[in-house]
């Protein structure tokens, strides 16, 4: 079993929308007071761009939500994921994911 390490000061923090994204006014303002949480706390969040787009329950096509995810996977200067939401579209992300 792999056992991640725990988060730290200076750490960074990738957000993922491998569903839907956020896009109605009290979870845009959620994930806000979030993000300045975790800066008091001096631990980073890096944002792809989709996390704030919801278009017909979807955050982006398959690929780029695949895409997006892997590439939170595969970047070192990311040190956790937090998924902002994710369900039965997650699964059709997969297939199209190369890590």
């Amino acid at each position: 079993m792999i056992y991640p390490n725990f988060i730290k000061h200076n750490d960074t923090i990738g957000i993922a929308a491998p569903s839907v994204g956020i896009s109605n006014n009290i979870d845009l303002q959620r994930l806000d007071e979030a993000k300045k949480t975790f800066n008091a706390k001096n631990i980073k969040i890096y944002e792809p761009a989709n996390c704030r787009n919801s278009y017909i329950g979807r955050s982006g096509t398959a690929i780029e939500r695949a895409r997006q995810l892997e590439n939170l996977f595969l970047d070192n200067t990311v040190n956790g994921i937090i998924c902002l939401s994710g369900r039965r579209l997650f699964s059709r992300n997969a297939f199209w994911a190369e890590f």
